[in-house]
């Protein structure tokens, strides 16, 4: 779950189907950025707001082979909406086949090479002020 390029404070938006999948990468990511999951079928100028109001650095959406038609159609609208907005850190989430709620993660093709430097050990990004 580290991902060159993404800060601890900068905000991560899961854009894919209610499921188990959804809770564990939310969990998974929020150890190391801001997460904000998406509702998949929000409209073209409702993700346009979320993406400048949160504002979002970077997308995770499911890989389209693995959804039914309608969402793989609100997936191509979330990540066009991302490629307009210049979101350049835009991944895929790849189910697994044997267990519900495992997945691996891949960048997509329409998005950047990740770069950066990795975050470390989480527990060490973590600042508390008193």
């Amino acid at each position: 779950n580290d991902l060159p390029g993404m800060g601890r404070e900068d905000r991560l938006c899961l854009v894919f189907p209610t499921g188990p999948e959804l809770a564990v990468a939310y969990l998974a990511f929020a150890v190391r950025c801001t997460v904000a999951p998406l509702n998949l079928f929000l409209r073209a100028e409702e993700l346009d707001f979320e993406y400048d109001d949160l504002p979002c650095k970077g997308l995770v959406v499911q890989k389209a082979e693995t959804l039914q038609e309608d969402e793989k159609a609100a997936t191509t609208v979330a990540v066009a909406q991302a490629r307009k907005k210049k979101i350049q850190i835009i991944l895929q989430l790849v189910p697994s086949p044997e267990a519900a709620g495992l997945f691996f993660v891949e960048k997509h093709p329409a998005g950047k090479p990740l770069s950066g430097a990795k975050l470390g050990p989480p527990l060490e990004s973590v600042k508390r002020e008193h």
